[in-house]
């Protein structure tokens, strides 16, 4: 992640009572949480789009979600999108494991290759799922004397390692 500020477009789909407020990034599906000051400001509400100023989020919530929107630029701000917003990547990786009848465990590599992303991209998304209870993972070593595995395998239930 990059220390610099973007400016994305954000699709607002939650909306908390406290004005705080999550959308996702409409060109990668990515998280964005959007700082209350920004949605009271804005009057933003859950369907609107706009361009915002994104940052990264703090290093204590980078891992539920990557960015946060600090600043809407003027005028963007849209009462519905023009097009359907990208899915989220955890969405993808859901329905992509839900492709076809064949339920088994597949490597970072494997997800990567099959959602036209790279391996550091989706490993995040990965694990991030994870930590959240949406999917489960299985470190396999090659030998005993490693330190660290030599790959992970993953699947929306453990009973997919053993099928």
């Amino acid at each position: 992640m990059q220390n610099k500020l973007m400016t994305v477009t954000v699709y607002c789909n939650k909306l908390l009572e406290n004005d705080v407020a999550f959308g996702i990034n409409t060109d990668n599906g990515e998280d964005v949480f959007i700082h209350p000051s920004v949605v009271r400001n804005n009057n933003l509400d859950v369907g609107m789009t706009a361009d915002m100023i994104v940052m990264p989020n703090r290093p204590d919530r980078q891992d539920v979600t990557p960015w946060q929107a600090v600043r809407m630029v003027n005028n963007t701000l849209q009462e519905a999108p023009k097009e359907e917003p990208t899915l989220s990547w955890e969405q993808r990786v859901l329905d992509w494991f839900n492709e076809d009848d064949a339920k088994w465990a597949r490597t970072t590599a494997d997800i990567a290759d099959g959602l036209d992303t790279n391996t550091h991209a989706i490993s995040q998304v990965l694990e991030r799922m994870h930590h959240h209870g949406k999917l489960a993972k299985a470190k396999v070593y090659a030998s005993g004397m490693q330190d660290s595995a030599s790959f992970c395998m993953w699947a929306p239930k453990t009973d997919w390692f053993v099928e």
